[in-house]
């Protein structure tokens, strides 16, 4: 993924009029890349990353998503060519109506001090590499601008209203922000800091995919900061901005490799990681919900009243990002005849191979 994000991030990408009513950007071999060679090399790389499917001017295409866009390929009749597609991921912006007033609802003596007190608490100094996950309006920035610099921050948040906001009080920072979800964000950039403060860490459903993209994300004795909403405590953000609470994931638990450690106050859980020592091989990330590739098994599991299960594929990241092949995956089934097709499981080296391995055991 870092690759991918290096490479099509440099790209130059043209805005398809042709087919305005469904907007999207392309690049092509001709015209934005240095050679056929690199592009074919970053094609291939791109086609074992697809994650899903969707419906775009007819047909079925499989997409990646990454840094906010989804991607896809597409040919033209009688052209020899192949574009790189992208559009905008399209995410739920709960704060999109409140971003303006956000601010104004932690405006008091008591939440300032109580500020002041967290952001310089995170032990950001001059000359750090900063992921601000989650970044708001520019809270970080807010209390921290004398000692930061744009060009070594980088702030991600799903919200373009709060985004909106950040921008417009620190013009200098424009173009550091990204809207995606930390899911989808991926860099060959490594950092000193890695922050998520005021409980964005609950925003996480997956505890041990957090603990290991932000484990990888580090510098050598980088740390990471994520804070999560306590189970005993409201979420004060929700009040303050009057929308209903959003679902809490699970805190990380405090582990040894990486290093994993809780601290509580109030209203809070900050959980610090920092990076494994020795091989930095970890597991994380990919859900591929099986049902999406075969519909009709999964109607009849449902009406015999069969437990329905799911199929996960297991990244292996490396120095440079996920890893392909026997040594860079691993499939695993949980549902019906589980013990049988986890063992038919073992070593197997493709999706498609793991799916016939499903098939033929719960069929």
């Amino acid at each position: 993924m870092a690759y991918l994000e290096e490479h099509l991030g440099r790209a130059k990408h043209q805005f398809a009029y042709t087919l305005a009513a469904t907007p999207h950007y392309y690049t092509e071999v001709k015209k934005h890349w240095p050679s056929q060679d690199a592009f074919d090399e970053m094609a291939a790389v791109m086609k074992r990353q697809f994650r899903e499917e969707e419906r775009f001017q007819g047909r079925w295409y499989k997409r990646l998503r990454l840094n906010g866009y989804k991607h896809w390929f597409s040919s033209w009749p009688g052209y020899d060519r192949i574009l790189v597609n992208r559009a905008p991921l399209e995410y739920v912006d709960t704060y999109l109506p409140h971003a303006h007033a956000y601010e104004a609802a932690w405006s008091s003596k008591e939440d300032a001090r109580e500020h002041e007190v967290l952001f310089r608490s995170l032990g950001v100094a001059s000359g750090y590499n900063v992921l601000d996950i989650g970044c708001g309006t520019g809270l970080l920035v807010d209390w921290n601008w004398k000692i930061m610099r744009p060009e070594l921050y980088t702030g991600v948040d799903l919200s373009l209203g709060m985004l909106g906001v950040f921008r417009e009080k620190h013009p200098d920072y424009r173009d550091r922000l990204i809207r995606t979800s930390f899911e989808d964000y991926w860099t060959p950039r490594k950092f000193d800091k890695i922050v998520a403060v005021n409980g964005v860490g609950s925003h996480f459903l997956d505890a041990g995919f957090v603990v290991s993209k932000c484990a990888w994300l580090l510098k050598p004795g980088g740390e990471a900061i994520l804070s999560y909403h306590r189970p005993d405590k409201p979420v004060k953000s929700a009040a303050r901005v009057g929308i209903p609470e959003p679902p809490r994931g699970p805190i990380p638990p405090e582990q040894d490799n990486p290093r994993v450690t809780h601290e509580n106050d109030d209203w809070y859980t900050h959980v610090r990681i920092r990076p494994q020592e020795g091989p930095s091989w970890g597991k994380i990330y990919f859900d591929a919900d099986y049902r999406k590739h075969t519909r009709s098994m999964w109607d009849a599991l449902d009406d015999s009243g069969q437990k329905v299960g799911v199929l996960s594929r297991w990244l292996y990241l490396g120095p440079e990002g996920p890893r392909d092949g026997p040594l860079g995956q691993k499939f695993t089934w949980e549902g019906p005849d589980q013990d049988k097709i986890n063992e038919g499981l073992a070593g197997v080296e493709s999706l498609p191979a793991a799916r016939a391995v499903v098939e033929q055991g719960a069929g």
